[in-house]
């Protein structure tokens, strides 16, 4: 019973016009719902969710992150591929401009270990 309410919840949030639902969110709102729907989409009961519908999720996922700042977006971006490394080689190998630095987060984390440890 609970996954057919889960599997209806999807459809719907699949027929939902997320370019509406964005309009007066916050950025914060506009990741916690890209983390929501790939958690949902990446859950133990995959296979049960109609082709059609993980389709249609993923384009709102990839419509919320075109709206993304850049930065947010490369984090976000690697945290799906730690998630799926096999279809990131396959990704990494057509994408022509692979960034070379550390995303803005790293250098920052990294630059706060380096003063913690500093400090001590």
């Amino acid at each position: 019973m609970s996954q057919k309410l889960r599997l209806l919840h999807l459809e719907s949030l699949a027929e939902a016009k997320i370019e509406y639902w964005m309009r007066d969110k916050e950025e914060v709102q506009l990741v916690d719902m890209v983390l929501r729907i790939r958690g949902k989409l990446d859950g133990e009961s995959r296979e049960e969710v109609p082709d059609v519908v993980a389709e249609r999720l993923q384009a709102h996922v990839d419509t919320i992150l075109s709206t993304l700042p850049e930065d947010l977006r490369a984090v976000l971006d690697k945290k799906q591929k730690k998630k799926h490394p096999s279809s990131s080689s396959q990704q990494q190998q057509g994408d022509e401009k692979a960034p070379t630095s550390p995303a803005p987060m790293e250098q920052e984390e990294a630059a706060a270990a380096a003063s913690a440890k500093g400090a001590e």
